[in-house]
């Protein structure tokens, strides 16, 4: 309840319902905290053994729990937490009461084995977690790129997928109803640079019709024009993206992207992409002309952050 209410201990503001529900898509851990107060009231039970029962043991996850604290027992087996710098995170990995948003510690073959079993229920070869049913409308898209649960990235094949942080990890889950798939865990804050170039490497390796190399031609643009795009783009859930120009180059720094600004290569006048990643932007202007909005398009995902400066 303390969470719910954002009292303390809890270091998040309260849970409350602030848009009607369905008209926006918008990350909701706040959500699954409600979810698991929910299953432990109907049950009885703490969560933890409520997932292992109806999750974690039918998917053959057998190395994962919802334990929070994590069991000492375990404690020799997990990977040190590092920030962007590099260092390790200061009194090691955190312990998060909100376990269904938050919670789950696993491994990359455990979390394989899940994406397997949605895999078999998806084909109506298994109802060991959900119907067939079920998965067909966990992957129905609700809002933009999201199903229930997953998100539905456009590509070539219909796929689902899943990333992950929490201080100290990122990690990232790519599977094809039907075919391949690809579980990438790291014990580091920029882990999702990584997390790229192996998802592009083994489609490459392996002819998936997602994630190959994308080639870009740099255009040669007014300056004039690039110095209209320089300034502080926000959003309250996607945070804040700094657009500076230095010798007529453009130049763009997100928290997401590392502590670094890093170049902007024009590929038309409002289309611009980085090296360090697979992440393109767009420039967007409103019905005066002006500049109002950069949008970003990154794995698989595009949001938008207005221009506040």
């Amino acid at each position: 309840m303390q969470i719910l209410n954002g009292e303390k201990p809890a270091n998040t503001d309260p849970i409350r319902v602030d848009v009607v529900p369905g008209t926006i898509w918008r990350y909701s851990g706040g959500g699954y905290v409600v979810l698991q107060t929910l299953m432990s009231d109907v049950t009885g039970e703490p969560f933890p053994p409520i997932m292992n029962e109806l999750v974690l043991r039918p998917a053959q996850m057998m190395h994962s729990t919802y334990e929070q604290p994590l069991p000492r027992k375990l404690w020799s087996l997990t990977a040190t937490p590092y920030d962007d710098k590099g260092e390790p995170v200061k009194g090691g990995w955190h312990t998060y009461p909100e376990m269904a948003p938050a919670g789950l510690w696993t491994t990359p073959s455990d979390l394989a084995h899940f994406a397997i079993e949605i895999q078999n229920e998806y084909a109506g070869r298994s109802t060991k977690i959900v119907s067939q049913q079920m998965v067909r409308k966990m992957f129905t898209r609700e809002k933009d790129d999201w199903g229930l649960g997953f998100s539905l990235p456009q590509g070539r094949k219909a796929r689902f997928a899943h990333g992950g942080q929490n201080v100290g990890y990122a990690c990232d889950l790519q599977a094809y109803t039907d075919g391949p798939g690809l579980v990438v865990m790291t014990n580091s804050d920029s882990g999702e640079f990584l997390i790229q170039e192996l998802l592009r490497a083994v489609a490459k390796e392996y002819s998936w019709p997602d994630f190959q190399p994308v080639e870009h031609a740099v255009a040669k643009i007014d300056p004039a024009i690039l110095s209209t795009y320089a300034g502080i783009y926000e959003d309250p859930d996607a945070g804040k993206i700094t657009v500076s120009i230095e010798n007529n180059t453009l130049h763009l720094q997100a928290p997401q992207l590392g502590r670094e600004p890093q170049e902007l290569y024009p590929e038309s006048s409002t289309e611009f992409f980085i090296l360090s990643n697979d992440v393109t932007f767009t420039f967007q202007k409103d019905e005066k002309g002006n500049v109002s909005k950069i949008i970003v398009h990154a794995f698989g995902h595009s949001f938008g952050l207005k221009k506040t400066s």
